[in-house]
Parts: C-alpha cells; sequence; structure tokens
C-alpha cells in the first residue's frame, strides 16, 4: 500500500492472484519466509536480529518507562521461610524462586538489571505478582517504572503532578 496507494491494492485484490501471478509468488514466498523464520528461531530473531532492542538500548534514559525490578525493595534475595520477619533480618521482598528467569522466553534475569534482551513481554511480572501474592508480599517487585522511580522508591504515574 505504501509503494502503489490503496486503489491498487483494492483493484488486485479484486482481480485475484491470477490475474498478478509475480505479486502473488512474492507474497507466497515473503509469508513462506517469515513463517519458517519465526517458527524455527522463534525469540532469537529479536534477540539478534532485529534492530528493536539495540535500538532501545540507545534511546533509553532514566526517564523511559520500561520493565524493571525493584533492586531497593527486594534485595537482600533469600529463601521463602514462613513466618520469620523478612524486614528484622535485613532481607527484602525477593524470595529468589527464580520464577521470573523460568518464564522468561528469552531466558534472562530482570532481576540483574536492564538487558537487551528483555522484549518487553512482562512475563516476568505477572509471575512475580503470583508469588508475592502466595507469600503474602506486596505485588510489584517487577513493574513497569521508570530507573528515577526505582532509585527514589517513588510509585508509578503517567504524568507528572
Amino acid at each position: 500500500m505504501y509503494i502503489v496507494g490503496y486503489e491498487e491494492v483494492f483493484k488486485i485484490m479484486k482481480e485475484g492472484p491470477f490475474a498478478h501471478p509475480t505479486n502473488f509468488m512474492v507474497m507466497i514466498l515473503f509469508t513462506g519466509a517469515f513463517y519458517f523464520v519465526f517458527a524455527w528461531f522463534r525469540e532469537q530473531v529479536c534477540t539478534l536480529v532485529c534492530p528493536y532492542g539495540r535500538l532501545q538500548g540507545v534511546l533509553i534514559d532514566k526517564q523511559t518507562i520500561n520493565v524493571y525490578y525493584d533492586f531497593k525493595r527486594g534485595e537482600n534475595r533469600s529463601k521463602w521461610r514462613k513466618g520469620e520477619d523478612r524486614k528484622a533480618l535485613g532481607k527484602g521482598d525477593c524470595i529468589d524462586c527464580n520464577q521470573c528467569v523460568v518464564v522468561c522466553p528469552t531466558g534472562i534475569d530482570i532481576r540483574n538489571g536492564q538487558q537487551l534482551e528483555c522484549v518487553n513481554c512482562t512475563a516476568c511480572i505477572d509471575a512475580c505478582d503470583e508469588v508475592m501474592e502466595k507469600v503474602g508480599l506486596p505485588k510489584g517487585l517487577i513493574r513497569y517504572a521508570t530507573e528515577d522511580e526505582i532509585e527514589q522508591e517513588r510509585p508509578f504515574k503517567f504524568t507528572e503532578e
């Protein structure tokens, strides 16, 4: 549509694939190639080929909303023990269950900071919130936030007041 305009595209669609065999074959080849690449390589395409992650890495700053692990609240990580006072023992809210790593399609550990391989699927957010709910700790250990909000321990807001 960007090259020939929508009127021409509708005309080609009405005339059918046999009236435009070259266009039809090009579309079949591209569809097959893209299907093969994404079916076979899956998330590797996102981390190795797609320039989105690299471009985002260059454009990101301390005010960029992204998926972040709240290290101020989560560290010192330690296994969950029922009935212990984690705050009094100097332990953070992260119970080191590794569910965030298990559900990540690219296999990264979001607790190690922002990484280029992160495709912002938010599976880690859902997994962590589910675990926090089960152990009775507040949700949002991994969440959408800015780096400044995490460092200054401010709640997430879409607008400044």
